[in-house]
């Protein structure tokens, strides 16, 4: 199977694992994650590292190709990605709503331009945005909801009960 030309994902993260010597490969793309004994992460590091899947045993080669972890050297992940994005965006039958309970985000994110004031989303907003999520859920067959601003734990009043 190596011989087919496969190359490990651009969007692979690879960490220590629990176990001593074992390694933990995420792929950002699938929300895929393995996890490689400590006789295994080796070989697993050096072909992550190095491109160079030749030396993976078949068997191992396809669970890493059906997890995206290894994927045709001829994909553009990059290009997949961007169309999956376009479609997502075109998707009518899709509903996507960020939700920003406060500006005093805990995460302080480098390259943030929030000037991270005390606050909290009011009351009243709060009722607003459950009664158009009520009214607007049943009308599409997904909903993305996306919680910008932090952790929703860390404000000091619930945002929704």
């Amino acid at each position: 199977m190596a011989e087919q030309g496969w190359v490990p994902s651009r969007f692979n993260l690879a960490f220590d694992g629990p176990e001593n010597g074992s390694l933990v490969v995420f792929n950002t793309l699938r929300g895929a994650m393995l996890e490689f004994d400590a006789e295994e992460s080796d070989s697993m590091r050096a072909a992550l590292e190095t491109g160079e899947v030749s030396r993976i045993p078949a068997a191992l080669c396809e669970e890493l190709v059906a997890h995206g972890i290894l994927v045709p050297a001829t994909l553009d992940e990059l290009a997949a990605v961007k169309a999956r994005k376009a479609a997502g965006v075109a998707d009518l039958n899709r509903l996507d709503v960020v939700v920003m309970p406060t500006i005093d985000c805990n995460f302080r994110c480098v390259y943030c331009y929030e000037k991270h004031a005390e606050s909290s989303m009011a009351g009243q907003v709060r009722e607003a945005l459950v009664a158009y999520l009520e009214r607007e859920i049943p009308r599409f067959k997904g909903v993305m909801l996306h919680w910008y601003g932090g952790s929703r734990c860390s404000n000091r009043t619930p945002s929704f009960t």
